[in-house]
C-alpha cells in the first residue's frame, strides 16, 4: 500500500527534523532560513500525514506514484548530512546549505501533495461480519459473564478485553451482550463505536442515541444530554460497551468516568471495554488486573473455523488429503481468528489440492487478498503509534526474519544506531527505547519469548501478523531474504538481511545504487563488496564465516553497531579505534579472537561492549568514559588494568564481574574502583584465583569494594579470608536509613574455604542463597540463628566437612528459621549424616551423592508442602519421611536409593497426591505388583537389571508418560488399554521383550511412541494404525524385528516425525512402507536406517514431497542415490552417513532449491568424490550453503 510506505518517509523526516532541532546553536547559525524553511515544513508534514491516514488506497497511489522516490531520495539525503554533523572534522557551510535547500525543496513537494487534498474522498473498510460464530471462546464469555454478576458493589465497573488486533474482541463481546442479554442481567445495554472520538458529549450523545433518544444540541448541550440520559439510566443497571477504544488520555477518561457515574444508574452497572492497548486499558479498569487478556486459539480451533467456512452449512466432509493440509495452514494463523477467516474465505472457493498446497507453501502476506482485507486492520495499530519514532522502530523490525527472537537490550542498540532514539538532558537514549520496547509490548507489537530473574523482560519476538504489517510499511527501504520479501530495484534499499546464503549475485543489483544503512549477513567478504557503505550505521555479522576483518572497517565513519559474535575472527584491525561514533561492540563468543587493540580509547562514543572471555578486555578501559555495559573486568599486574581503571566508569549498569582480585594491592587502591558510586549495578561478581596459599590482603580489599545499596546480585569466589565483609553481614545504616546491601536479593559463596557460615537473616529480601565449598562448615543452622524473612531458594553443595544440617524446630512465641524456604538442594557432601528440616513451606527437596547419610526427617507439622522430593545416590539413607509429613508428594524420584525405599512400591503407594514416579537404579528388584491408590502422570522405570515383572497399570487412568527403560531382564509389559490419557510411550534396551504391550489400539491421546534396542522384539503390532494421534514414531535397533503392518503409516495423519530401522538382517527390503502416500501425512523428519542386505533406498519415499529433513545411514550395498531425490522439493537438511560403498549422488540434488545444509559422514568413498572443486560429484552440490564432511561418528551412533 502506497500510503503507508510514504507515510512511513514522512515520519523518518519528521524525525530527522527533530534531531536538527536538538543541533548546537553554535551549528546551526542561520536562524531567518531556519525559520523560512522548517518550521512552515513541519506543519505541512502534519497535514500531509492526517490526509494520507485516511486516503482511499487507490487515490494515494494515483497521488503519491510521481513523488515518492523523490522524497525518499531528498529524506535519505537529509539524514546523511545528519550524519556528516556527528563526524568531527566534517562540518562545512556547504554541508549546511545544501541540507537547507533540500528542506526548501521537500517543502514545495509537499505543498503541492496538500494542494491537492480536495480530490481525496475518506472511506473505511469493514471486514468481518456481526454474525460470524465465534469458536474456542466459551470460557471467555463465562469468565466476563460472572465477574458483570459480581459487580454488584460497585457503582459503576470498568472491565477492559485487551488483545492484539484480529483476537475476536468485539466478537467476544458481542457474545458477553447476547449472554447477559438472554439472563437479564442488565436494564439497559448500549453498544458504541469509540474509534474514532472519545471526547465526553460524542460519547454521551452516541449513548442517548442508542437509547432510542435523539437531542438537537449545540455548543452547549452537554448538561442537557446528562439530564436526558438519566432520565433513560435512573435507578436502572446498564451495560456500556466501549468497543475499539484508542484514547490513552488519563483526563479524558477520568471527565467521562464523571459523567457516567453523574447518570445515576444502579450499583452493578458496567463498562466492557475492547482495546488493543494495555496502556489504555490500564487507565480505565477499576483497579489494577481488573481486565482480560484474550488469549490466542488453538490451532485445532484454528482448523475449526477454517474448515466451517470451506465445508459450508451442512458441514460436508472433506477429503483426507486435504484435511490434512487443511490443518496444516491452520498452523499459519499464529492463533489469530481473523487470519483463520480470511483462509477460510480464500479455500472454500477450490477444493482443488493444488491450491491448497500453494496457500500451505506461501507467505500469508503473498495470499492473494491479503493486503485489501488484513493489512487496513493492522495499520490502525501502526497508525496509532504515538510518534514517528515509534514508528520508525516498528519498521525497523522487519529486518529479521521471522520468528527470530532478539534480545531486548540489542533491538534498543540497533534502534539507537539508526538515529531513532534521541539523547536528552534527563533521559538517555536506552531510557527511550526501554520505553519504546514496554509500547510495543503493550500494545501487542511483540511478544515476551524471556524474562530474567528480577522480572524484567531479556527478549521478545515479533509475531507473524505483525512482522508481515512491518514488511509491509517498509517494503522500500528494507530487502529481507529470508521472509519472501521482493522488492523494486527503483527504490533505494536503507536495511538489508542477506543471512539466508542466497547468491549475492541474485541480490547485487538491487542494492548495488542503495546507500545501505543497516545490513545484516553472513559473507566473509562484506567490505570487499562494491557497494556504498559511507553512510552505514548498523553492520551485523553475527554467526558469519569470517577470520578476519579488512581494514578497510575503519572508513565506515558513521559507523554505531558492529556485531562480529560468533565468528572465527582472530584479531580486530586497528583502524577500528578511528570509528568514534561507534555506540556498541558484540564479541560474544568470538573464541579465535586473541585480544583487542591497544588504543580504544579513540572509541569516545562506545557504550556498550560484549566479549566473553577475560583476554579480551580492553586495554585501558578506564578511558571508554561513555561505557554502559562492561562484562568483565580483570585485574592486570601491570597499570593498565588496575582496578582504578573503574573509577571513571560511573555510567556502569546491569551486570559487572571483576576477576584477578588477589592483584589489587590494598584497600587504598580498591577503594578507587568507587563501586559505591555506581548506583545502576545490580549484579556483581568478585573473583580471586583459585589455588591460592597466601591471603594477605582479602579481607581488606573486599571491604573496600563496597557496592551501592542497590544491589539485587553478588557472587564471592575463591575468597580466602575467615570473615566476609561488614558491609554484608552488619545492619549499619547509611544515608537514607537504608542497609548496606538493603536490596540484595540473590547471593552466592563459592569456595570461601575459611569462612564460617556467615549470619544472614537480617538481609529483609534475600531470595536464594547458594553455599559452594565452605570447608569450615560443619553443622547447620543453629537455634540462635536469626529468621531468614524472604529466603525460598537454599543450595548447598560440596561442603565436605559437614556432618550434620539441621533447621530447628519453631520453639514457643518464635518463628521459623526459614518461614518461606520453598527449594532445598544439598548436594556432594561425603560426611553428610542427618539431616532434620522445619521448613512450613518447603515444596522441593534434592539431596544427591551424600554417601553417609543415614538420616532424613521432617517435622510433620511444618512439610506439608512438600510436591517434588528427589534422592540420588545416597546408598546409606534407610527411610525418607513418613507419608503424614509427605501427604502432598507430587513428585518422587528415587535412584540408588535402595534403602530408603525397600521394598518400593508398597512404600509408594501410600502417598496419595503423588502424580510423578521414578524408580532408577534399583539392582535387586525383581518385580513390580499392581501400582493401586496412585493417580499417577508420569512413570519411569529405568536401570532395574534385575526386574522381570511389573503388575498390572489398569489402575493408572490418569497416566500421560511411562517410560520404562535399561531393564535387561524384562519380558513383558502388561496391557496399556486402560491407559487412555498416555501421550508418551518410551521402551529402551529391554533386551528379552518380544511382543509390545496389547492395547495400544485403546492410548488414542499417544503423541510419542519410542521403541529402541529391544534385540528380541519381532514384530509391531498391526493396531500401530488406530494411533491417530501419533507425533513421533521411533522403532529402531530392533535387530530380530520381521513383521511391519503395511497398512499402518497410512493411517498415522497427525506423524511429523519418523525414525526406522535397522531391522532383522533376514529382510531383503524395508517393511511397513508400502501405505505411504503423497500428502497423507504432515512428515516433515525421516531418520531411515539400513542394514546391509538392503541394496537400494526405498522407492516408496519419493512420495513424501512435503519432507524437510532426511537422515540416511547404514545403507553400505548401496552405491548411488536415486534421481528421486530431486523430486522432494521441500528438502531443507540431508544427512548421509555410515554407507561406506555410496560413491554417487543423483544430478536431481541440483534442483533442490530449498536445501540449506548437507552432512556427508562416514562416507570415506563419497568424501572424496564430492571433494570441493576437485571431486566429481561437486558440482551437483556446490549450489547447497552448509556443506559439512567428516571421516567418522562418534562410537555407538
Amino acid at each position: 500500500m502506497a500510503r503507508a510506505r510514504f507515510l512511513l518517509i514522512t515520519y523518518a523526516l519528521e524525525q530527522a527534523l527533530m534531531k536538527l532541532d536538538l543541533c548546537d546553536s553554535e551549528v546551526i547559525d542561520h536562524h531567518y532560513r531556519w525559520n523560512g524553511f522548517v518550521k512552515p515544513l513541519k506543519e505541512v508534514l502534519q497535514s500531509v500525514q492526517d490526509l494520507l491516514q485516511d486516503t482511499e488506497e487507490r487515490e494515494a497511489v494515483s497521488l503519491l506514484s510521481g513523488g515518492f522516490s523523490y522524497l525518499q531520495d531528498r529524506v535519505d539525503r537529509i539524514e546523511y548530512s545528519l550524519d556528516e554533523l556527528a563526524i568531527p572534522g566534517k562540518l562545512s557551510y556547504f554541508d549546511l546549505e545544501m541540507t537547507f535547500e533540500l528542506l526548501n525543496a521537500i517543502s514545495l513537494s509537499l505543498k503541492r501533495i496538500r494542494s491537492n487534498e480536495k480530490q481525496v474522498e475518506l472511506s473505511g473498510l469493514g471486514v468481518i461480519s456481526d454474525d460470524v460464530k465465534i469458536v474456542g471462546r466459551g470460557d471467555d464469555v463465562f469468565k466476563i459473564v460472572e465477574f458483570l454478576k459480581g459487580s454488584t458493589n460497585h457503582q459503576l465497573h470498568v472491565f477492559p478485553i485487551v488483545g492484539m488486533a484480529g483476537l475476536g474482541k468485539t466478537a467476544l463481546a458481542r457474545s458477553v451482550c447476547k449472554e447477559v442479554s438472554e439472563g437479564k442481567l442488565f436494564d439497559k445495554t448500549v453498544w458504541i463505536s469509540a474509534s474514532d472520538n472519545f471526547e465526553e458529549l460524542t460519547v454521551l450523545r452516541e449513548m442517548l442515541k442508542a437509547l432510542g433518544e435523539h437531542l438537537a444540541g449545540g455548543a452547549d448541550s452537554k448538561q442537557e444530554t446528562l439530564e436526558h440520559l438519566s432520565k433513560e439510566v435512573q435507578g436502572k443497571r446498564y451495560l456500556l460497551v466501549l468497543d475499539d477504544v484508542w484514547h490513552e488520555d488519563v483526563d479524558k477518561w477520568d471527565g467521562l468516568k464523571d459523567c457516567l457515574l453523574k447518570l445515576g444508574g444502579s450499583n452493578g452497572s458496567a463498562v466492557l471495554v475492547t482495546t488493543r492497548s494495555g496502556q489504555a486499558a490500564s487507565i480505565m479498569e477499576t483497579f489494577p488486573g481488573c481486565r482480560h487478556d484474550l488469549k490466542r486459539l488453538s490451532d485445532g480451533e484454528c482448523w475449526s473455523i477454517i474448515r466451517e467456512k470451506v465445508s459450508g452449512n451442512e458441514g460436508e466432509p472433506l477429503p483426507p488429503d486435504l484435511e490434512v493440509i487443511g490443518k496444516e495452514i491452520a498452523g499459519k494463523c499464529g492463533g489469530v481468528p481473523l487470519i483463520a477467516l480470511f483462509l477460510g474465505e480464500t479455500m472454500c472457493s477450490s477444493r482443488e489440492r493444488g491450491q491448497w498446497l500453494s496457500v500451505k507453501n506461501s507467505c500469508l502476506r503473498d495470499i492473494p487478498g491479503y493486503e485489501d482485507i488484513i493489512i487496513p486492520i493492522l495499520l490502525k495499530s501502526f497508525y496509532h503509534l504515538p510518534s514517528p519514532a515509534l514508528k520508525l522502530c516498528f519498521a525497523y523490525c522487519s529486518i529479521f526474519s521471522q520468528d527470530f527472537t532478539v534480545e531486548k537490550e540489542q533491538l534498543i542498540q540497533l534502534w539507537m544506531a539508526e538515529g531513532f532514539l534521541v539523547q536528552s538532558n534527563d533521559q538517555r537514549m536506552e531510557d527511550t527505547g526501554e520505553v519504546f520496547f514496554n509500547k510495543f509490548v503493550d500494545s501487542s507489537f511483540v511478544e515476551v519469548v524471556e524474562w530474567d530473574g528480577r522480572g524484567n523482560i531479556r527478549s521478545c519476538k515479533m509475531n507473524r501478523l505483525m512482522h508481515g504489517l512491518a514488511l509491509h510499511v517498509s517494503k522500500f527501504r528494507t530487502l529481507n531474504l529470508e521472509t519472501c520479501s521482493d522488492i523494486d530495484g527503483e527504490y533505494s534499499i536503507h536495511q538489508a538481511n542477506l543471512i539466508c546464503d542466497v547468491e549475492l549475485a541474485r541480490v547485487m543489483p538491487i542494492i548495488e545504487g542503495s546507500s545501505l544503512v543497516s545490513l545484516f549477513t553472513h559473507a566473509a567478504d562484506v567490505l570487499h563488496w562494491s557497494l556504498n557503505f559511507i553512510h552505514m550505521r548498523t553492520l551485523n555479522l553475527d554467526g558469519a564465516d569470517i577470520k578476519e576483518l579488512n581494514d578497510s572497517i575503519g572508513t565506515l565513519k558513521c559507523l554505531k553497531f558492529l556485531d562480529l559474535s560468533r565468528t572465527c575472527i582472530k584479531a580486530l584491525p586497528e583502524s577500528i579505534t578511528d570509528l568514534h561514533n561507534m555506540q556498541t561492540l558484540r564479541l560474544i563468543e568470538c573464541a579465535s579472537l586473541q585480544s583487542l587493540p591497544r588504543n580504544m580509547r579513540g572509541l569516545l562514543s562506545l557504550r556498550h561492549i560484549y566479549f566473553t572471555y577475560h583476554h579480551q578486555m580492553p586495554v585501558k578501559v578506564g578511558c571508554l568514559t561513555s561505557l554502559q555495559t562492561l562484562p568483565i573486568f580483570v585485574v592486570g599486574k601491570d597499570s593498565a588494568s588496575t582496578i582504578e581503571e573503574l573509577e571513571s566508569l560511573n555510567g556502569l549498569r546491569g551486570q559487572l564481574s571483576i576477576y584477578n582480585l588477589q592483584e589489587v594491592k590494598n584497600k587504598t587502591e580498591a577503594e578507587k574502583a568507587n563501586l559505591r558510586g555506581k548506583t545502576k549495578i545490580y549484579k556483581l561478581e568478585f573473583v580471586w584465583r583459585s589455588g591460592r596459599k597466601c591471603f594477605k590482603n582479602d579481607e581488606e580489599v573486599l571491604e573496600a569494594l563496597q557496592p551501592h545499596s542497590n544491589l539485587e546480585t553478588l557472587k564471592i569466589e575463591h575468597y580466602g579470608a575467615e570473615k566476609l565483609p561488614s558491609w554484608l553481614l552488619m545492619e549499619i545504616p547509611t544515608h537514607g536509613d537504608s542497609l548496606l546491601v538493603n536490596s540484595l536479593v540473590n547471593l552466592k559463596l563459592i569456595d570461601c574455604k575459611r569462612c564460617e557460615l556467615p549470619m544472614l537473616g537480617h538481609l529483609p529480601r534475600l531470595e536464594s542463597l547458594e553455599i559452594d565449598g565452605l570447608d569450615k562448615v560443619r553443622t547447620g543452622f543453629s537455634e540462635t540463628m536469626t529468621v531468614f524473612p524472604a529466603l525460598k531458594k537454599l543450595s548447598l553443595r560440596r561442603m565436605v566437612n559437614l556432618v550434620e544440617w539441621m533447621v530447628p524446630a519453631v520453639r514457643e512465641g518464635h518463628s521459623a528459621v526459614l518461614p518461606f524456604l520453598e527449594e532445598l538442594s544439598i548436594m556432594s557432601c561425603p560426611l553428610l549424616a542427618s539431616i532434620s528440616l522445619n521448613a512450613p513451606s518447603l515444596a522441593r527437596l534434592e539431596i544427591c551423592f551424600c554417601e553417609e547419610l543415614k538420616s532424613l526427617s521432617m517435622d510433620s507439622s511444618a512439610s506439608t508442602a512438600l510436591e517434588d522430593l528427589t534422592i540420588k545416590c545416597c546408598p546409606n539413607l534407610e527411610s525418607i519421611p513418613s507419608a503424614e509429613c509427605l501427604r502432598s508428594l507430587k513428585r518422587l524420584h528415587n535412584e540408588g536409593c535402595q534403602k530408603s525405599i525397600s521394598p518400593p512400591i508398597p512404600s509408594v503407594q501410600i502417598f496419595n497426591s503423588l502424580e510423578y514416579l521414578r524408580l532408577e537404579g534399583f539392582p535387586d528388584l525383581i518385580s513390580i505388583p499392581d501400582l493401586q491408590n496412585l493417580s499417577l502422570k508420569g512413570l519411569a522405570i529405568k536401570l532395574c537389571p534385575d526386574l522381570e515383572c511389573i503388575g498390572s497399570l489398569q489402575n493408572l487412568t490418569s497416566l500421560e508418560d511411562l517410560r520404562i527403560e535399561v531393564c535387561p531382564n524384562l519380558e513383558s509389559i502388561p496391557s496399556v488399554g486402560d491407559l487412555s490419557s498416555l501421550k508418551t510411550l518410551s521402551i529402551q534396551r529391554c533386551q528379552k521383550l518380544t511382543t509390545l504391550p496389547t492395547g495400544l489400539q485403546c492410548c488414542l491421546s499417544l503423541e510419542n511412541l519410542s521403541i529402541q534396542w529391544c534385540i528380541e522384539l519381532t514384530s509391531i503390532p498391526d493396531e500401530l494404525k488406530e494411533l491417530h494421534s501419533l507425533v513421533q514414531l521411533e522403532i529402531t535397533k530392533c535387530p530380530s524385528l520381521t513383521y511391519f503392518p503395511e497398512d499402518s503409516l497410512f493411517s498415522l495423519t497427525q506423524l511429523k516425525q519418523l525414525t526406522i530401522g535397522p531391522f532383522s538382517e533376514k529382510l531383503e527390503v524395508f517393511p511397513g512402507l508400502n501405505s505411504i502416500q503423497p500428502f497423507h501425512a504432515p512428515l516433515e523428519e525421516l531418520q531411515i536406517h539400513g542394514w546391509n542386505r538392503l541394496k537400494s533406498l526405498p522407492d516408496q519415499l519419493k512420495q513424501l514431497t512435503v519432507l524437510k529433513s532426511l537422515d540416511i545411514g547404514r545403507f553400505n550395498k548401496v552405491e548411488e542415490l536415486p534421481e528421486w531425490l530431486g523430486d522432494l522439493i521441500s528438502l531443507q537438511h540431508l544427512r548421509i552417513w555410515r554407507c561406506k560403498n555410496l560413491r554417487s549422488l543423483p544430478t536431481s540434488m541440483q534442483d533442490l532449491f530449498m536445501l540449506k545444509r548437507l552432512e556427508i559422514i562416514d562416507c570415506h568413498i563419497l568424501k572424496k568424490t564430492c571433494a570441493e572443486g576437485s571431486g566429481p560429484e561437486w558440482f551437483k552440490i556446490s549450489h547447497i550453503p552448509k556443506i559439512r564432511l567428516l571421516g567418522s561418528l562418534l562410537p555407538g551412533c
